[in-house]
Order: structure tokens, then C-alpha cells, then sequence
């Protein structure tokens, strides 16, 4: 299993460098306002098949659920895997009951509804080298991103378990609070 920290070029992060230089771990260093393009130009500079990003707000994520994604994509042949989650409202209680993992999911993208979570989304190797995050797009660059691939006939694929539970609110960015 490889392990690439990767944080910005900034000044400020400098000590994320520092320490992973003093443990030997592999680092990158990209861009800091446009962390999805960070994660993708990673992915290029080590060469990977596949690579899971996980969100440096969400680093705790059970090791087992990203096993069964690396499952699922090799089974599938997915271009993109990523696990279920669910939806709740500003108070925490359940939003409504909906199991992505059974939807339709190019369509569900396609009609800008964000069916994958987040801080953990594996990606193949011909994704990672032939999708790009287009700065335009901010602050809907994953959506965004997802809908070409989409449209270009990209597979993908949901787990089945809860990786996190999110909180719908009146300022999201995609239409999955409208549902």
C-alpha cells in the first residue's frame, strides 16, 4: 500500500513537507486553492492504477470500507468508485432514505445530483490521466468533473456500506437537496 500525503506549495504548509521529509513518506506538493486538480496531479507524478483521495478533514476512514472499494472498481472495472452515504438535515435527523448504491448513477450525475461521498473516491489511472479540474468551475469542480466523465461513458460504481452521513443545507452546491 502507498501513502502520499499531498498539501500545497505554500509557505504555510511548509511543516507537512517537513515532517513527512523527516519520516521518509512520500509527499506532494500542488496547488492550494484547487484541491481535487492536487489529488489528480498526484496520481500522475506516482504513477498509481488506482488511488483513493481522502479529504484532510476526514483522514479517520475505516480501512476496511477503502479495501472494499479497491474490490468493487477491480470487480467492476470501475473508473471511479466511492461509498454510500446519507443525507440529513441541519439538525442532524435523516433527510430522506435514499441507497445510491442503487440509483442510476450516470443519470443521477448527470442531472447534477452528487451521489458519491466526498472524502474518500477512488479513481482508475486512465481517469486520473484523462480528466482534468477546469478553475471555472470552483466551487462545483467535483460535480463537474463527474458530469463529463459522464458523458464520455466513464463506469462507475458505489459501495454499498455508510461512509458518512451529510448534512443538506439551503447554500449546497449540487441538487441533491432538492430531492
Amino acid at each position: 500500500e502507498n501513502i502520499v500525503v499531498a498539501t500545497s506549495k505554500e509557505k504555510d504548509d511548509q511543516p507537512i513537507v517537513d515532517y513527512c521529509a523527516a519520516r521518509k513518506m512520500n509527499y506532494f506538493c500542488g496547488p492550494k486553492d484547487n484541491v481535487a486538480q492536487r489529488f489528480l496531479l498526484c496520481g500522475q507524478k506516482f504513477h498509481f492504477d488506482r488511488l483513493i483521495r481522502i479529504c484532510g478533514d476526514n483522514v479517520l476512514v475505516d480501512h476496511g470500507l477503502l479495501k472494499r472499494m479497491t474490490e468493487i472498481a477491480l470487480k467492476g472495472e470501475y473508473d471511479l468508485v466511492s461509498c454510500n452515504f446519507s443525507l440529513v438535515n441541519e439538525n442532524g435527523l435523516p433527510y430522506h432514505e435514499h441507497k445510491f448504491h442503487t440509483v442510476n448513477v450516470p443519470l443521477e450525475v448527470a442531472n447534477g445530483h452528487n451521489v458519491f461521498a466526498h472524502p474518500a473516491v477512488l479513481y482508475s489511472k486512465m481517469f486520473i490521466e484523462k480528466y482534468r479540474y477546469i478553475p471555472e468551475e470552483q466551487p462545483q469542480e467535483d460535480l463537474k468533473l463527474w458530469q463529463r466523465a459522464v458523458a464520455d461513458g466513464c463506469k462507475f460504481g458505489i459501495c454499498e456500506e455508510n461512509l458518512l452521513y451529510h448534512r443538506i443545507h439551503s447554500n449546497s452546491v449540487c441538487n441533491s437537496n432538492n430531492k
